[in-house]
């Protein structure tokens, strides 16, 4: 796992207090995880998808899933963070929920 500090650096202008991504096993051969983005403040879903791959982060808008968070802020999404930055519509963009261990 990657260095805490680098996480932290990783994340920065990023709200990952108020969301948290849960995943259970589904036993089924196709979607074989079920994730939840969960809004702390109020224990609401907010998003979900069934995959088989596995994930450690998303968007809460559901629209990114990151199986590492290194991939956070890069490619796809970072053109979305930078377009969201510049107009000042960027609540989903920069809302990212991880998954507690």
């Amino acid at each position: 796992m990657e260095n805490l500090n680098t996480i932290n650096a990783m994340l920065t202008g990023f709200d990952t207090e108020n969301f948290t991504l849960t995943k259970k096993e589904t036993g089924r051969k196709t979607g074989k995880f079920y994730y939840e983005v969960i809004d702390n403040r109020t224990g609401e879903m907010v998003t979900n998808r069934n995959s088989n791959r596995e994930y450690i982060a998303c968007t809460t808008n559901g629209r990114f899933f990151f199986g590492r968070l290194d991939l956070i802020n890069k490619g796809d999404h970072k053109k979305m963070v930078d377009y969201a930055r510049q107009t000042g519509e960027y609540q989903t963009n920069l809302e990212i929920a991880i998954l507690k261990f």
